[in-house]
């Protein structure tokens, strides 16, 4: 990497580190009180709407976020058509989705989502006034304003949750968590970003910009629509119940992800929409899938192995059935993050096409997949989901490296390494499980401390790429300015 690319990944890094950390950790502290105070079925109702309010979002935003990113002169008239444009599809959607409200509710046979729909709907509006501010800092790489933004947002809503729920408040604890976040977050917006929206809105501008971020709208619909359809299918053909332990599965799934792989994520298009060449494009893509790899493999091996013990300390033994869940879940967990490098390359690159293209292959795909596994019971259909996930995050691979004019090789080398360490890690653990006291805490303390021995003391004794390339990055900006290592790959 150039030394500006270095200058403004560990800016990004310390920034996302801290505010990841600050966010998720508050975040994740505020879903163990709730999971304590609320029932499964409570946060199963939420998860039923999950599908509509992601369809609403998406044509929120529209992909017009990321083709003000993307394009390089971005002026004020860009984004006061942005501004207004997301404004008055938020209020079209509320509207839709209020009228909506009693359908929805019939369709799960379940009346409290009509009061809930119509709640949880003010977040559209809401979320309008602020995306704008939100895409301009990302922009310019401003993530020190946009995490101090979300941590304060965070721990105010979390609050505001728990209160709500120690005074019986029930499910609508987890919607004025929403409401609250998404208020908060928006008023930081305006009082951190220097922008602020002009009375113009021009049609030549948001021809422009609706050209490149119309196939990202689409492929973004397509993909919301598939993340949240198995949300909607257990909501229907199981119950609300086990909607609630899914749900809660894949929440504690994701957040080692998003506290870990989020914080390189978020610096991935807007680094590589700077690229100065292909050559560079390359380099930094490759280094990408490799971090993220080293970083992603260990984790989900490791959360799958402490997955009953960490359950059942945190959210109580009534949440032990969402564990074979969350298992099973972790199998899909890197695909998420390596396939954000590989289509932000695409991206970077102005291919929305192919975008789009590759996002019905994958569609296709999973919907095939959940289709048989629904007809076999529950837990077949979410191997379904896994399976799915890994032929799409192939599909990618495939056709990213075509793009790229790379072969398997280079994708091998970034990758198998971690595949290799995390499955050695996770096989001595559970030989380790085997002979530890059956306590949950010694489980859990033990088994994580024995993992990250193992998996970094393997990384340093082979000498990975990537373990050297954290280290002495870190050793650099934290203990002196003098060293200089070259971090070329």
């Amino acid at each position: 990497m150039s030394k500006s690319i270095k200058e403004e990944v560990f800016s990004g890094v310390k920034w996302n580190a801290l505010g990841k950390i600050g966010h998720y950790g508050a975040q994740f502290f505020v879903s163990i009180i709730l999971a304590r105070l609320l029932l499964p079925e409570e946060f199963g109702l939420v998860g039923m709407l999950a599908i509509f309010t992601a369809i609403a979002q998406v044509f929120i935003v529209s992909g017009m976020s990321s083709a003000l990113i993307q394009k390089k002169n971005a002026n004020t008239t860009d984004f006061s058509t942005v501004f207004y444009y997301n404004i008055a599809i938020a209020i079209l959607f509320y509207f839709i989705l209020f009228f909506s409200a009693k359908h929805i509710a019939a369709f799960y046979e379940e009346p409290k989502l009509i009061k809930l729909t119509k709640y949880i709907a003010l977040v559209f509006i809401i979320n309008a006034f602020g995306t704008v501010q939100a895409t301009i800092l990302r922009k310019a790489l401003n993530f020190k304003k946009l995490n101090i933004i979300s941590v304060i947002s965070v721990v105010f809503a979390g609050t505001i949750a728990i209160v709500m729920a120690f005074n019986g408040f029930g499910v609508y604890a987890i919607v004025g968590q929403s409401i609250a976040f998404a208020t908060l977050s928006t008023i930081l917006y305006w009082i951190f970003s220097d922008w602020k929206p002009k009375l113009v809105f021009s049609k030549n501008s948001f021809k422009s910009l609706f050209g490149f971020g119309s196939k990202l709208l689409l492929s973004a619909l397509l993909d919301q629509i598939y993340n949240n359809l198995s949300t909607l299918i257990i909501g229907k053909a199981f119950s609300a119940v086990q909607l609630g332990y899914f749900s809660r599965a894949k929440a504690t799934r994701d957040i080692p992800i998003q506290n870990t792989t989020g914080i390189l994520n978020n610096l991935i298009f807007p680094i590589f929409a700077k690229s100065k060449n292909d050559e560079d494009l390359v380099r930094h893509h490759l280094k990408f899938i490799g971090l993220i790899s080293f970083v992603t493999f260990p984790l989900m091996v490791g959360l799958a192995i402490v997955a009953e013990p960490l359950t059942v300390l945190l959210f109580s033994d009534k949440w032990l059935p969402s564990v074979p869940i969350l298992q099973i879940l972790c199998i899909a967990g890197p695909a998420y993050p390596l396939s954000v490098v590989l289509v932000s390359t695409i991206l970077a690159k102005g291919k929305s096409g192919l975008f789009l293209k590759l996002d019905i292959y994958k569609k296709i795909v999973g919907l095939t997949a959940m289709f048989i596994g629904l007809f076999f019971g529950f837990y077949p259909f979410l191997a379904a989901i896994v399976v799915a996930g890994t032929i799409g995050l192939l599909i990618n691979f495939i056709f990213t490296g075509k793009m790229l004019q790379l072969g398997l090789m280079p994708y091998l080398k970034a990758i198998f390494p971690s595949i290799a360490l995390s499955l050695i890690m996770g096989g001595l653990s559970l030989l380790l499980s085997l002979i530890l006291p059956k306590s949950h805490a010694i489980q859990l303390i033990s088994l994580s401390a024995f993992g990250i021995i193992i998996y970094t003391g393997l990384s340093y004794l082979l000498k990975l790429d990537d373990y050297l390339y954290l280290k002495n990055l870190a050793k650099e900006k934290l203990f002196t300015k003098k060293t200089k290592p070259n971090y070329e790959s």
